[in-house]
């Protein structure tokens, strides 16, 4: 009983561990897109219309 106890809890742990860093990763992740996103947004959309531009 001891060992699926155990098992239980690391399974729980695990999960808790991983939704909370998933959380954690894409709520860090929100704001670091809003600073950079505008400059990788420029630089894919001018990118994208320099291409089919460029090849019209």
């Amino acid at each position: 009983m001891m060992t699926a106890v155990i098992v239980a809890v690391t399974v729980i742990v695990l999960l808790v561990a991983g939704l909370g860093f998933f959380v954690a990763t894409n709520s860090g992740s929100r704001p670091r897109n809003r600073a950079a996103g505008p400059d990788h947004q420029e630089n894919g959309y001018s990118g994208a219309s320099h291409g089919p531009g460029s090849g019209n």
